[in-house]
């Protein structure tokens, strides 16, 4: 039989092969590159924003010293905290405590001021006054210890101090340690990080009193409290309450801060 189609491959069915179909579609890659910079750009900045934050937060967030009444107010840079001498303190910042003491208070430094060496003592203790009621047995003293003036180990030596200090008095809480008997460690986190307070007691045949000791750091200086409540077998007063003895101390220690703040001598 004879083929009715000419010689040659068979024709294909459906469309004619020899007609173009559409043409491939066309792909632009402007907008997909300004995309892609403008999603660069916001991940630039959301991680400046970031780290400048942290950055200036780096204290707080990687448990440094957080800034203080000691830092400067400028440049935001921890001030090293010298003593220019003793006798400067003001003097009522200790008859806060014991008003009725405000004209017989003693005060004297131990030793002579060291402030010109890498470490330097100022302590002021008021003497007791008889016949004043109600504060004839009650006394304070406070000690500033300074630490490497004018180096920046002299921060890291405060605060390994103060360090030390909360170490023992937490291994002394609820203990006897001869005629002393500790109470409780409480924080003071109105007069800066880490700073604390613990009472005692004494009792022996020749001294009856109650006392508080408060610790805290100013940056390279440690202040040392003692605040004495009720002092000598005679005494005709209690032991100073702790909750008073704490808030007491914690205003004496407010008024040596506020002095060392403000203390244009005492900066390095």
């Amino acid at each position: 039989m004879t083929s009715p189609y000419p010689p040659g491959p068979p024709p294909q069915l459906g469309y004619p092969t020899n007609v173009p179909g559409p043409p491939p579609p066309h792909r632009s890659y402007t907008k997909l590159i300004v995309i892609g910079i403008a999603a660069v750009v916001v991940v630039l900045v959301v991680v400046g924003i970031g780290g400048a934050t942290l950055y200036a937060n780096r204290d707080k967030v990687f448990g440094g010293k957080a800034p203080g009444p000691f830092q400067s107010a400028s440049s935001g840079k921890p001030i090293y905290r010298k003593l220019p001498g003793c006798d400067a303190m003001p003097t009522a910042a200790l008859a806060r405590l014991v008003p009725a003491m405000d004209n017989t208070l003693n005060v004297r430094r131990e030793p002579e001021n060291a402030s010109d060496g890498p470490y330097g003592v100022c302590q002021w203790d008021n003497l007791e006054s008889d016949n004043k009621p109600p504060n004839e047995d009650r006394s304070v003293k406070v000690t500033l210890q300074g630490y490497a003036d004018n180096v920046t180990p002299g921060i890291a030596a405060a605060k390994q101090n103060l360090a030390d200090a909360r170490d023992t008095a937490d291994d002394l809480t609820g203990k006897t340690d001869g005629d002393h008997k500790y109470g409780r460690v409480r924080e003071l986190a109105d007069l800066g990080p880490g700073a604390f307070a613990q009472d005692y007691t004494v009792n022996s045949p020749t001294w009856l009193y109650g006392g508080t000791d408060v610790y805290l750091q100013a940056d390279n200086l440690v202040v040392t409290l003692e605040v004495i409540g009720a002092d000598g077998p005679d005494s005709k007063e209690k032991p100073m309450a702790a909750a008073q003895a704490d808030a007491g101390a914690s205003g004496v220690a407010k008024d040596v801060m506020g002095w060392l703040s403000s203390c244009a001598d005492c900066e390095s």
